[in-house]
């Protein structure tokens, strides 16, 4: 299933879903996700099909608009990136890790 994506005039990226199901979350407000990582899963008559992010998509998630193990349509919004939290979240983790 092909991950959508749309940004909005305010820079924020919104991930849509692809398809119709519930939607299994596997990620919070606040984490950090990259291309390539897994966010969630769609189930569909008991099949669960992993969600992936697509290529050059990546940020802190700043809003969640689908919970967990809720019914989605296609394209809903299942949650908002900030592609410029990237690197402010990669900074603040590096200084717990220095500070540990």
């Amino acid at each position: 299933m092909k991950i959508e994506t749309k940004q909005r005039e305010d820079g924020l990226i919104e991930v849509h879903s692809p398809g119709v199901g519930l939607f299994r979350r596997a990620v919070n407000k606040g984490g950090l996700i990259g291309a390539g990582q897994r966010f969630g899963g769609l189930e569909l008559l008991s099949q669960v099909t992993p969600l992936v992010l697509p290529k050059g998509v990546g940020g802190v998630v700043v809003s969640v608009e689908a919970h967990r193990r809720r019914p989605v349509g296609y394209r809903s919004v299942l949650f908002v990136l900030d592609p410029e939290g990237t690197a402010a979240a990669s900074t603040s983790q590096d200084a717990q890790s220095a500070a540990a």
